[in-house]
């Protein structure tokens, strides 16, 4: 017995735009996959840190906690079919 091909799909496609939760503290990727990663972090933690406004600290955070997709090449955005194995 195996999942119908059509779910299959749909969890692919799932992990390859969100990745998987890996539960462990460590640095955020943003560059392990070659066109895009997913990066959502803790609500008690920090992505952003440093010498930068502190209202803009908060904002890039705030962000890195309702999980964003950082494309590497601009004229890919939003297209999710993209290899990115």
């Amino acid at each position: 017995m195996r999942c119908r091909v059509e779910f299959l799909k749909i969890i692919d496609d799932y992990f390859t735009r969100f990745g998987y939760q890996i539960n462990r503290v460590k640095i955020p990727n943003i560059t392990g996959r070659p066109a895009f990663n997913y990066i959502e972090i803790g609500t008690g933690e920090n992505f952003a840190y440093g010498e930068v406004p502190a209202n803009s600290l908060d904002e890039i955070n705030k962000i890195a906690r309702s999980g964003v997709t950082i494309w590497h090449n601009h004229n890919n955005i939003g297209n999710y079919d993209i290899n990115n194995k």
